[in-house]
């Protein structure tokens, strides 16, 4: 199982990944800090439904005020974070997000693939995009482990 920290170094790395580990937020902020990342954390532990999912992320990414709170927007706004052009990467770290997948599980697929392909879309443009997935069964998911 690769850790965090091996990834961060690793400039080609980009996609999303789950853990079970529960490292403190402060050393997580730190870690993306020392690799030149802008650290997100995000407390999903209450989201169970689409519309809340698109609510919490967009305020911990700083969306513009006129997001659209729907798939096509979220996909845009993923891959075109202006408010953050300065970042030299992105770790976008999602705490509880085994609420919104045991609730509504087809949204949380339809969430994980925009995920994976703004990660896709920012390698491509010389950035990184991490996304932690924690609080996930890596059984149900098939997405890879890491340790934090």
């Amino acid at each position: 199982m690769k850790r965090l920290a091996d990834i961060l170094a690793d400039k080609s790395a980009s996609g999303v990944f789950v853990s079970t580990d529960e490292s403190a937020a402060q050393e997580l902020g730190q870690l993306a800090g020392a690799h030149g990342m802008m650290p997100f954390l995000i407390d999903g532990t209450t989201v169970d439904s689409k519309e809340q999912f698109l609510k919490v992320v967009a305020e911990a990414l700083s969306f513009p005020d006129y997001f659209g709170m729907n798939w096509d927007a979220f996909e845009d706004c993923l891959t075109d974070m202006s408010a953050h052009e300065d970042a030299g990467g992105y770790l976008i770290v999602y705490h509880g997000m085994e609420v919104f997948a045991e609730e509504d599980p087809e949204n949380f697929d339809t969430a994980v693939e925009i995920l994976k392909d703004a990660a896709s879309f920012w390698i491509d443009q010389g950035k990184r995009m991490i996304v932690v997935l924690r609080g996930l069964e890596l059984s149900e998911w098939g997405l890879p482990e890491i340790s934090l």
